[in-house]
């Protein structure tokens, strides 16, 4: 959406009266102390939620989708649950499977899946599937021809876990039980030729198990990517790729929300930067949205707007470690987004074209995220500044819904700088006024 574009030159910085600002209201900000962040990845997952391709055939639809999400900057495609989803006691939710094996019909078949996934390859991207191993459907046969596979009560009555009654849960004290997950994941590795997996429910699950696991998928296939749905760094030393930034996802609709400040958010990202493996670039996956979130809040409720949005997208994008956007930031949403149902949704061209100017952004600043990283803060903006020996990067990004003017500090004014988003070369001011949620994203 344009108006959230820095697209103009730094004649924003001047008042109505077309007047230089040059004591604006905030005050300068202190330069805060550098900090090493293992960033050096361009890489950017797309969650794709295929239910929201269509009623019937979302896996064909998101397969056409595909040269535009790669045009976006997407490199890694991740599905949601695509199995057989089950039908007993169900309430919907595609993390109820019913089939390791299968594909829900609703979706595609197999051939569909492997289809997509060559067309993807064939535009150097990677799909990666979601797996649920914490528990299955109450009509999985695994149900009544294994049943000492599932956590039972004394009386031999397979449990849910927790107030999911939905699903039944499995026993991870079982080995047979743990050597058929296993081999189901791996002929998906085989007969799909896949990329990796996302791991639903971690923490659910024994560690154990997960060190064996992704040592078998690893030897199956060498770069098999491996992301786990935990904020457990533990999950590393199990074999684990990346894992979520959960506390940054909360921590960000706090923060538009007003319930938060850029000083608080500074502090997640900072420990979670420091709980990442010495070298891993891609360690956190960092979102200001998902699936669970979308189906739980609205997002006026998480961001104001979806203007809002936006603009917490580019706050996640540059925070360091590998980001990731969900398919209802580019449609015309505004309730919440329930991922149990199939429906075709409408994408919104413009929302589109904002998150492949921010990609487009975020790749072309890889060598600088390499270096050291200064986080500004100041009442009502977020400002990084990354530096890479003669090089930097300058992100600001209005949080709120008004307009705000933002002193910038004196060791970044006067510099000839590039806007990442006009493609116009600038000197940066004493200060720069931003519109509602507007962010600017400078390169020297």
């Amino acid at each position: 959406m344009a108006f959230a574009l820095c697209a103009m030159s730094f004649t924003c910085c001047a008042d109505k009266g077309g007047n230089s600002i040059d004591e604006p209201a905030e005050p300068t900000p202190e330069t805060p102390a550098a900090k090493v962040v293992n960033a050096t990845t361009d890489q950017i997952i797309y969650e794709a939620n295929a239910r929201l391709y269509g009623n019937t055939g979302g896996l064909n639809s998101l397969k056409d989708q595909l040269p535009e999400l790669k045009a976006m900057g997407t490199d890694i495609v991740w599905i949601m649950p695509l199995n057989t989803p089950g039908e007993e006691k169900s309430i919907g939710s595609p993390y109820c499977v019913k089939d390791y094996d299968g594909v829900d019909p609703k979706l595609g078949t197999k051939e569909d899946l492997i289809s997509l996934v060559e067309t993807a390859h064939g535009l150097g991207m990677k799909v990666i599937l979601d797996w649920v191993a914490n528990h299955t459907a109450w009509d999985h046969p695994w149900t009544k021809d294994h049943p000492e596979w599932y956590v039972r009560d004394g009386q031999g009555n397979i449990q849910a876990p927790g107030s999911w009654s939905d699903v039944a849960e499995l026993n991870y004290n079982s080995r047979e039980m743990r050597a058929e997950m296993t081999a189901s994941m791996l002929r998906w590795l085989e007969i799909a030729k896949i990329d990796g997996f996302r791991f639903d429910n971690v923490d659910g699950v024994p560690g154990d198990y997960w060190k064996e696991a992704f040592a078998a998928l690893r030897a199956a296939k060498s770069d098999v990517i491996l992301l786990s749905e935990t904020s457990q760094a533990s999950s590393f030393s199990d074999g684990a790729d990346m894992i979520y930034g959960w506390a940054f996802g909360t921590e960000i609709s706090k923060l538009f929300n007003g319930k938060s400040s850029p000083a608080k958010l500074i502090e997640v990202m900072d420990k979670e930067n420091s709980r990442a493996p010495e070298g891993k670039a891609t360690a956190y996956m960092r979102y200001c949205i998902n699936h669970d979130i979308a189906a739980e809040h609205s997002v006026r409720d998480l961001f104001g707007s979806p203007e809002g949005m936006e603009a917490a997208y580019a706050v996640a994008l540059f925070a360091g470690s590998t980001p990731m956007f969900y398919t209802s930031q580019f449609c015309d949403f505004t309730n919440k987004v329930s991922f149990f149902n199939y429906s075709k949704a409408d994408f919104n061209s413009s929302k589109m074209a904002a998150i492949k100017k921010l990609n487009a952004a975020f790749k072309q600043t890889k060598d600088v995220r390499q270096g050291q990283l200064r986080n500004y803060t100041v009442a009502n903006a977020l400002m990084y500044e990354w530096t890479f020996g003669e090089q930097k990067l300058i992100v600001v990004v209005n949080l709120t819904k008004d307009e705000v003017s933002v002193k910038m500090p004196m060791a970044l004014t006067g510099i000839k700088i590039t806007d990442l988003l006009a493609g116009t070369s600038e000197t940066t001011p004493v200060a720069l006024t931003l519109k509602p949620y507007q962010y600017c994203i400078y390169k020297k």
